[in-house]
């Protein structure tokens, strides 16, 4: 910048390969913000066609009748899940895995290891949600017994 006599500011010309620098990088700002915003909005937009995808099956199934529910409760519920996947509040987060990993350790430290090992795919599985329960079945060989021995008194 220059001032001239009268007080007025003058702008001075930039040379022409920084003017071009400046605009590149005003492109690339621009395109890169671009990118950024575009990213959530198209991971938001393959969301929503997989929570409208799944919400058809779910109704699917309700009206052919092969879910435990009657038809009115089931149509209910694939539409509460509808609107909270479409919220974004409906989710798979593991929790599944995470509350049965939750059960095991409220057991006696002996149960524990046959329970994880049972909640992770090992042993027999018997029974359904409609039958009232899925039953797991790990069997486990123990060493042999421990056996303490106490003295009795002697008698007089």
């Amino acid at each position: 910048m220059r001032f001239s006599p009268a007080g007025s500011v003058q702008a001075r010309k930039l040379p022409d390969i920084t003017r071009k620098f400046l605009q590149l990088s005003a492109i690339t700002t621009i395109a890169i913000c671009a990118v950024l915003y575009a990213k959530p909005t198209l991971a938001a937009g393959h969301d929503a066609a997989s929570a409208k995808a799944t919400y058809l099956k779910d109704r699917e199934l309700c009206n052919s009748g092969q879910t435990n529910q009657d038809r009115a409760t089931c149509l209910k519920e694939a539409a509460a899940a509808y609107a909270e996947a479409k919220r974004g509040q409906l989710n798979n987060d593991g929790s599944y895995d995470k509350n049965a990993v939750d059960r095991c350790k409220a057991l006696h430290h002996g149960e524990r290891s046959a329970c994880y090992r049972r909640i992770k795919g090992e042993g027999t599985t018997d029974g359904s949600v409609e039958e009232g329960g899925i039953y797991r079945r790990i069997e486990t060989e123990e060493g042999p017994a421990h056996h303490h021995r106490y003295r009795t008194p002697p008698r007089n």
